[in-house]
């Protein structure tokens, strides 16, 4: 059975139990020492009680890592090793770069159909150099990309289907930084500061509908489409997230036929 998603539709979403576990998820990172983008995720239709086990939360994310390349930013892999970390209402995995403890990763999955994902550089971009406030869009693309990922896995592992809300944001409490963004030469990958958007960078929201006639093709498209209401608040497109030409392989071979979707 193949998976699917309804096109990214847009609109702000209403979602007060979402509102809940955005407060929780800025609040768990080091927000007033450095910045992190924040991507979370609510499967609407999960009853409140529903939990996920260590073993279930090693399914979710063996199914996240089979159906694209996740985690797909700077920190670019999950070791085998890795440590989960029970908290009161949701399982936490820290991911850093390997040669890069600056680069740091956080993977919570929780009740109730939610989870969520952070990233931060600390200031410290892949040249060295430290900007303080320094945000780069592929960094909150890959952040899309990798919430987004993040919750299908997890309605194969629940056996759902139906509306998955979602918010993507900047939690930086430093008093003293204002954000600064950026984009990467597409020749040098040099970061290239984009001009200040004309309102501060506004959180964005959506829904999806997850469906059993989910294709990897719209799936693709609805990640892009996410990544697009990011980048046109500063005039610019999408570098992390690209769409392919309709018969390229990759929309052709689902990843997730064969993984038990319930």
């Amino acid at each position: 059975m193949k998976a699917s998603l309804s096109p990214w539709n847009g609109r702000v979403v209403s979602d007060d139990v979402l509102d809940i576990a955005i407060a929780g998820s800025t609040a768990g990172p080091d927000t007033a020492q450095r910045g992190w983008i924040i991507g979370v995720a609510h499967l609407v239709g999960v009853p409140f009680e529903t939990s996920l086990d260590e073993h279930a939360v090693q399914s979710v994310l063996r199914v996240a890592s089979a159906t694209v390349e996740f985690p797909s930013g700077p920190v670019s892999f999950i070791p085998a090793g890795y440590e989960q970390h029970p908290k009161d209402d949701y399982r936490l995995i820290k991911l850093a770069g390997a040669s890069a403890p600056h680069l740091e990763m956080h993977i919570g999955v929780g009740i109730a159909g939610f989870v969520a994902v952070g990233f931060t550089r600390s200031d410290v971009f892949d040249d060295g150099s430290l900007i303080p406030g320094g945000v780069l869009l592929t960094d909150i693309e890959s952040v899309i990309a990798d919430t987004y990922t993040l919750s299908v896995a997890t309605a194969v592992e629940l056996g759902y289907t139906g509306d998955i809300n979602f918010v993507f944001l900047i939690a930086d409490d430093r008093p003293e930084v204002t954000p600064q963004f950026f984009t990467l030469d597409e020749d040098t990958g040099t970061p290239i500061r984009v001009p200040d958007p004309a309102e501060p960078f506004r959180a964005v929201r959506g829904q999806v509908t997850f469906t059993a006639e989910t294709t990897p093709q719209s799936a693709h498209q609805d990640i892009y489409r996410m990544a697009t209401d990011v980048t046109r608040q500063f005039d610019t497109v999408p570098q992390l997230v690209g769409l392919l030409d309709e018969d390229d392989p990759a929309y052709h071979n689902d990843p997730l036929e064969g993984e038990g979707r319930r």
